[in-house]
């Protein structure tokens, strides 16, 4: 039997809960959702072109639905490593963001900026 990879799911933080699951088409990764606050709910998108990570989905109302998006860094591979940092004064995506209503998104903070 020829089986393909079409989804895999991870529990990241080992509480026997999925949290991060990625979607395959033709063996080719195309998409990871993600739940970041382990609250049962999808709340990161990445999408996956030709192998790159192309554009990433943030739920940061707790609406189940995209309401950020971030392009990824030029180069940005499988693992969403950029080839190389994004120049200074733009968002992680390397892009400005959109918030509701259309109006421009402050930057996302640096991970030393937020805290928990």
């Amino acid at each position: 039997m020829n089986a393909k990879k079409v989804r895999e799911e991870l529990d990241t933080n080992y509480d026997s809960q999925s949290d991060l699951w990625k979607y395959y088409e033709d063996e080719k990764l195309v998409r990871i959702e993600r739940d970041s606050d382990f609250n049962a709910r999808v709340d990161e998108w990445e999408y996956y072109e030709g192998g790159k990570l192309d554009r990433i989905g943030y739920d940061t109302s707790g609406s189940g639905r995209v309401d950020r998006w971030d392009r990824a860094p030029a180069g940005a591979d499988e693992t969403g490593a950029p080839a190389e940092a994004a120049p200074a004064g733009t968002t992680p995506g390397g892009t400005t963001t959109s918030a509701p209503g259309g109006a421009a998104a402050p930057p996302a903070p640096t991970p030393a900026a937020v805290k928990k």
